[in-house]
């Protein structure tokens, strides 16, 4: 609005003051104005033309922010549809597993009485007795070595004794009757009962506020921002005005151990009972057993491993900088003593075994959080002061593809000094 009004030759009275003098056109909206009028015409246009392009930022940077909170919502949906593919395939696997063991059961069986039937209608044993006996007396009777001497008490022992077990055979035979194999009809079964009815439900997903991309600054206001790197300044959160003060808990000792180290990370895994895992910067790691119906008992100590052997007393150690425990891995971030720029990732089972290769990263992570509600594994990049997600791998087979791709989930300024 800076362009000089245009001059008229004319002499007239001024359309805002009613002064009779010489007047201008405003080039905008045509009005007719004395020189005195010019500035404060220019500036009701200016608050007119503020007004509106106000009204469509705001209208803009809230399709934003929605659009961004809706892309939240989808990352948790994806996660969901990950929880619920993990869940088929382990059904699949599952009734897979009990149909070979129940084939298997059934053919062992069937197995099992052909081999009794052949034992009760083969007599091999008795075959074997009585060719013996055959033979031997039909070289007596027909004097093939007329020198041999026998003793026919021992001959009619033999044959009684034959006798005995053949009337044994004869009865058993007798007293068992053949059963027919049967199979019946099996029973028809409903596919979506195996794994399950898949719905489709319309209800928001929780905590969609929390989902938002935020920008801290150092003085501990939060505004929002959106993926184009559009900054809502108008929206600015007082922690005094929006968080009342949190009730104070006096805190009691429940109980204390010695430990054999100074126990950097801690984390508690609920499982059957419920694990402690006391971990030291070098990756030695002290597994305890809490008590699940009285917390005030001390835990039990299970066993001691070590991450990385021999790693405390190495000239180039491995530094933990990050431990989180969930079910099946543990999982750190490490880095060598004389490099802190960069981290590997690392990826044990709950004994101190490692599991696939590690996984390098170009930047140090601060924080590591596995998160199976949401099926994430939660970051904190310190050189990009952003805490970013990957996918939560569950088997060993997804390590590798769950750490190479990460989504930013908040950009902290560069002046946040917790970061």
């Amino acid at each position: 609005m800076t362009t000089n009004p245009q001059a008229l030759c004319i002499i007239a009275k001024c359309a805002l003051c009613s002064t009779k003098t010489e007047l201008f056109i405003c080039p905008h909206c045509d009005e007719v104005i004395c020189q005195v009028c010019v500035n404060k015409h220019q500036s009701q246009l200016n608050d007119t033309l503020k007004e509106h392009w106000l009204k469509c930022k705001t209208k803009y940077h809230n399709l934003c922010l929605l659009s961004n909170t809706y892309d939240k919502d989808f990352i948790v949906i994806e996660n969901e549809m990950y929880r619920i593919r993990q869940i088929i395939e382990q059904q699949y696997t599952d009734i897979i597993q009990s149909i070979d063991s129940e084939k298997n059961s059934l053919l062992i069986k069937l197995e099992d009485y052909i081999k009794s039937i052949t034992s009760n209608v083969k007599h091999t044993d008795l075959e074997q007795v009585f060719n013996s006996i055959n033979q031997r007396l039909e070289d007596i009777f027909q004097n093939r070595n007329p020198n041999a001497s026998y003793n026919a008490d021992d001959f009619l022992l033999e044959i009684e004794h034959l006798n005995m077990q053949i009337s044994n055979r004869w009865q058993h035979i007798q007293s068992s009757t053949f059963k027919y194999p049967h199979l019946s009809s099996s029973k028809p079964m409903i596919t979506s009962d195996i794994f399950g009815e898949l719905q489709w439900n319309s209800k928001p997903m929780p905590n969609r506020n929390v989902a938002r991309s935020s920008f801290i600054t150092s003085s501990g206001q939060s505004s929002m921002s959106t993926t184009g790197g559009l900054q809502d300044e108008s929206l600015s959160i007082s922690e005094e005005d929006s968080f009342p003060a949190a009730l104070v808990v006096r805190r009691q000792k429940q109980w204390s151990i010695d430990a054999s180290g100074v126990p950097h990370f801690l984390c508690i895994l609920a499982k059957k009972n419920y694990l402690l895992f006391s971990c030291d910067k070098y990756g030695c790691i002290d597994l305890y057993q809490l008590n699940g119906n009285d917390p005030s008992n001390s835990p039990r100590h299970l066993r001691q491993f070590d991450l990385f052997p021999g790693n405390s007393t190495s000239q180039k150690p491995h530094i933990i900088e990050a431990f989180t425990v969930y079910t099946p891995f543990i999982v750190v971030s490490a880095h060598l003593s004389d490099q802190t720029d960069t981290s590997s990732v690392y990826f044990f089972d709950h004994r101190g075994s490692q599991q696939a290769d590690t996984c390098l990263q170009n930047f140090p992570v601060r924080q590591l959080s596995a998160d199976t509600s949401f099926m994430c594994l939660w970051g904190v990049d310190r050189h990009q002061h952003t805490v970013y997600y990957n996918q939560l791998p569950m088997s060993v087979s997804l390590i590798q593809q769950s750490i190479a791709h990460r989504d930013d989930f908040i950009k902290f300024g560069r002046d946040f000094e917790p970061i």
